[in-house]
């Protein structure tokens, strides 16, 4: 969770994950992450309706290979949900 200063004012996502496949590619912090087709279209849209506003998606904010960290981040999801300024849903 965060240390020290409240995070900025954030939205959660909360969505069908879809098929297992990573299909796109998409630039975070200059940094390469693949995400599937539903994400993919959600992330689209949102550039529009949310510009430079900060999201919360646990597919992207949780790291999927980390066993630990993931097991931490998704007990705190309640947390972390609860503390967004609002929670979205897509469904694709």
């Amino acid at each position: 969770m965060w240390q020290g200063q409240s995070p900025a004012p954030y939205r959660c996502l909360s969505y069908m994950w879809g098929a297992p496949f990573a299909h796109h590619e998409i630039l975070i912090n200059g940094g390469r992450f693949r995400v599937g087709d539903n994400l993919h279209r959600f992330l689209h849209t949102a550039r529009r309706l949310y510009p430079s506003q900060p999201l919360w998606i646990d597919a992207i904010c949780i790291n999927q290979r980390d066993l630990a960290e993931k097991g931490h981040q998704v007990q705190a999801m309640g947390h972390i949900y609860r503390k967004a300024k609002e929670v979205l849903i897509w469904l694709g």
